[in-house]
């Protein structure tokens, strides 16, 4: 009988995000009688309440702040990230001690977790680090790849980047997972439109991301003043959570630019929204307009579930998931009058907008399902363990 192998999850976001959407994803779907999945948090903080819901072994390094774990933002005292570090690492040590796992499986590669990589080797452990960025984004260390047993990349484009910083590592191309039927609303656009408080008759676009500088939210705001020209009953909503650390200034800075360029009558920030399902299908057109590329990108093929068609720049992993002129748009990055153009057609053409989201729909089933993401990992899992035993 097959030993079922313990498999130990490191995730130290602060928000829940793309990442870790994926990552629960992950490990709702995997094989249980092959692997038990279990995961290890800094800290208990909100966003961990969905792990929790689910069954899974949650283990904490630590319960509450003490002084040497307190955030000081941006002006952390010289030597204090390096004992951070190291007592966190200390921490994982007693827990990996406890839990005994054959895999350990970094969600989200940074240079900062050279310690619990050694450490988790140490231990015993099959260790493996999960690339989620650009290297323009995420600069990537051959010294911090090369403590991994092998390297999960979300993209083709990814995969590239850590092939040449990293040439000896064991890297795998791996694109995250999608449940289709989590953004199939169950109702009508009316009623969805209701929930948010939207008129029936309004032509809504979505941007959906964080708020912050490099997701495109002022190309698309920049966009609306060529759109409510040709389409006056047209509105912008802006959906996505503001990072803590930044004080609300994204926000600002956008509302600003609303003023500075007269639409602020057609634009509406959201807030991070909890009923996706129900914007999705209130809105006509999604946007996904990162001004330096996303490493893989879920909101095009979230909208592709949901069927709706979707405008995205075309940098970093974006072409491999969006077709260009078949299950989707693509513009150059900050390209507002592009944006603009490509809104009009579509909103001037209801038949483009339900072959592109049909063809979006059926590549996103087909190639980029939660299910062949579990499938993909766990014979990952496998290889790499096997390797381990010679």
């Amino acid at each position: 009988m097959q030993r079922v192998k313990r498999v130990l999850y490191i995730d130290k976001s602060t928000i829940f995000g793309g990442a870790e959407e994926c990552l629960l994803a992950l490990m709702q779907d995997i094989d249980r009688a092959r692997f038990q999945p279990a995961i290890c948090f800094e800290q208990p903080l909100p966003h961990q309440g969905p792990f929790q819901q689910n069954a899974i072994d949650v283990h904490y390094r630590i319960r509450k702040n003490c002084w040497w774990s307190t955030d000081f933002s941006q002006s952390i005292p010289i030597g204090l990230g390096h004992l951070q570090r190291f007592i966190y690492a200390m921490k994982l040590w007693r827990i990996l001690v406890r839990a005994l796992p054959s895999i350990v499986h970094l969600n989200l590669y940074r240079q900062t977790a050279y310690l619990d990589l050694c450490i988790a080797r140490r231990a015993g452990a099959v260790v493996i680090a999960h690339v989620r960025s650009l290297a323009n984004q995420v600069p990537l260390n051959e010294r911090v790849l090369s403590q991994c047993d092998g390297v999960i990349c979300t993209s083709e484009i990814v995969r590239q980047e850590v092939a040449q910083i990293s040439p000896a590592s064991k890297v795998r191309r791996i694109y995250d997972g999608v449940s289709c039927n989590k953004y199939r609303y169950h109702g009508t656009r009316e009623d969805a439109r209701q929930v948010l408080s939207i008129r029936t008759q309004t032509f809504v676009l979505s941007s959906i991301a964080m708020l912050h500088p490099r997701k495109g939210h002022d190309t698309a705001i920049r966009a609306m003043r060529k759109i409510v020209k040709h389409k006056p009953e047209s509105i912008l909503v802006i959906a996505g959570g503001e990072p803590e650390e930044s004080g609300g200034l994204e926000q600002s800075r956008l509302k600003a630019l609303t003023e500075t360029l007269g639409v602020a009558a057609h634009v509406r920030f959201l807030g991070h929204c909890s009923d996706m399902p129900a914007l999705y299908a209130a809105s006509d057109v999604i946007l996904a307009l990162s001004s330096d590329g996303e490493a893989f990108g879920r909101v095009p093929l979230e909208a592709a579930c949901a069927r709706r068609p979707v405008i995205a720049t075309a940098l970093g992993a974006t072409p491999e998931i969006v077709e260009a002129d078949i299950t989707g748009l693509l513009v150059a990055a900050t390209d507002s009058n592009s944006v603009a153009d490509q809104v009009i057609r579509l909103l001037d053409n209801a038949a483009v907008c339900a072959d592109l989201a049909a063809r979006a729909e059926e590549r996103a089933s087909l190639l980029f399902s939660s299910q062949t993401h579990a499938e993909n990992v766990q014979a990952f899992y496998e290889e790499l363990i096997g390797a381990s035993r010679h």
